[in-house]
């Protein structure tokens, strides 16, 4: 019996081990309009893309401030994100139309 449970020990450990090497440990994704990469979007999102906009902060992922998905970053990401917070846009990015 004692060997048995050596051997469930050892199998169960190098699966383990092999499951935390398949996923990379610093592997994040990206969470458009979490501007500042806190793990989720609310205002504080907004006023830290108003604070870039205005020159004050730099940003820390600009794929995360372009809630448009149109590669430039403006007031209207802004926007976009602050209605996504109020609930009137479900998703990001948004695709505004007309832009």
């Amino acid at each position: 019996m004692r060997s048995f449970t050596k051997k469930l020990v050892s199998l169960l450990t190098a699966a383990c081990i092999c499951a935390a090497g398949a996923v990379p440990m610093n592997a994040s994704a990206t969470i458009v309009g979490d501007v500042n990469n806190d793990g989720a979007v609310s205002l504080l999102d907004v006023t830290a893309l108003n604070k870039y906009l205005l020159g004050k902060v730099e940003l820390v992922s600009y794929d995360a401030a372009d809630a448009t998905g149109n590669y430039v970053i403006n007031v209207v990401d802004s926007l976009v994100i602050q209605k996504y917070v109020i609930g009137t846009i479900y998703s990001l990015p948004y695709n505004v139309v007309g832009e």
